[in-house]
């Protein structure tokens, strides 16, 4: 089966698939704005900007702001992208909103596969857990620890999730305790200590409710990541974004993961030069012998094919030149059986 790689293009048609989404206030009714923002969409939001200066990019924007230990445009973007999967997610998974829209039909076409995302949001999780898919315990690829509201908390340990989702940048909703608190014999202090494996924090923050029944967890007093420090920022070097421990497990796995498939279909996502530290380890991990292959369906595939098909000669590129709603509706072309 194909490994699914998705980037911010993945959710660009997931407002237009939702519809009109309807909020209620003392005042009645109301259409609320919300969607899941590109990088070009996050000037005004993110720095209160409406032009970039001459050579300025917003990547080095957020690189400033976080040098300054500015850390407001990032809870921005948090903000943004839990408000998307608060609203259009919950959309996209009604039964009574547009059920066959072109997310459920995807997800229903491709069941069982896994996915690599350099996407902070929970969008593929929410989708693939209302299918009964996926299941924060184990559906990131590594355990991580959940609360369960205890009436059903047996019941749902015991599921296991068909597909994963690997956050290759971090996910807004996981961080790593790295310390235990330890008494020791005849000693009523408590002691930090380092534990040898970090373990993994669910932490869904205001869209705990698309998780039902799993629900928040308190943060431990050995450790709380705050919600701007668990992925890697937007940023022209992500070098020092990767050695973040639930980063370095993520892409671990997901070389797990590619060794046992020749087929990579990229979603939305672009192979921006400032991520070539992410992706270089993954391509060049595909395999040599049997000759791998990757679908390109974003607007500009056939540029993103001329540029990376020099470099990484022993892939097959194929180019389909369109966006996400128009490849499914489409029929999938190039995705194979």
């Amino acid at each position: 089966m194909p490994v699914f790689l998705l980037g911010a293009g993945f959710n660009y048609d997931a407002k237009q698939a939702a519809g009109k989404i309807i909020g209620h206030s003392a005042y009645g009714a109301y259409e609320m704005k919300c969607r899941y923002p590109l990088v070009t969409d996050l000037l005004g939001p993110c720095f209160g900007k409406d032009n970039l200066r001459e050579g300025e990019t917003i990547e080095e924007l957020f690189a400033a702001a976080i040098q300054e230990r500015n850390y407001k445009p990032l809870e921005a973007l948090s903000d943004a992208l839990m408000h998307a999967d608060s609203y259009i997610a919950r959309q996209l998974s009604s039964a009574d909103a547009n059920p066959d829209n072109c997310y459920a039909r995807f997800f229903e076409r491709i069941r069982g596969c896994h996915f690599l995302t350099f996407n902070y949001d929970s969008l593929p999780e929410i989708l693939l857990f209302q299918r009964g898919d996926w299941y924060p315990h184990d559906g990131y690829g590594v355990a991580v620890e959940v609360k369960i509201s205890s009436r059903i908390s047996n019941e749902y340990r015991s599921k296991k999730s068909k597909s994963l989702v690997l956050h290759l940048h971090g996910s807004f909703c996981i961080y790593p305790n790295s310390f235990d608190l330890v008494t020791r014999p005849g000693d009523i202090t408590q002691w930090i200590v380092e534990k040898s494996e970090p373990s993994y924090i669910f932490d869904p923050h205001s869209i705990t409710h698309r998780f039902s029944p799993y629900e928040r967890m308190p943060p431990e007093p050995t450790g709380y990541e705050y919600v701007a420090h668990r992925v890697i920022a937007p940023v022209p070097d992500k070098a020092e974004g990767l050695q973040k421990v639930f980063i370095q497990a993520m892409h671990t796995r997901a070389r797990e993961i590619l060794r046992s498939t020749n087929e990579i279909i990229a979603i939305g996502y672009r192979f921006n030069p400032l991520d070539h530290v992410s992706y270089e380890p993954l391509l060049s991990g595909l395999s040599h012998s049997k000759r791998a292959r990757v679908v390109l369906v974003c607007p500009d595939a056939e540029l993103v094919r001329d540029q990376l098909s020099v470099t990484y000669s022993h892939i097959e590129w194929i180019a389909v030149p369109t966006t996400f709603k128009r490849w499914v509706d489409a029929g999938f072309p190039e995705a194979g059986s």
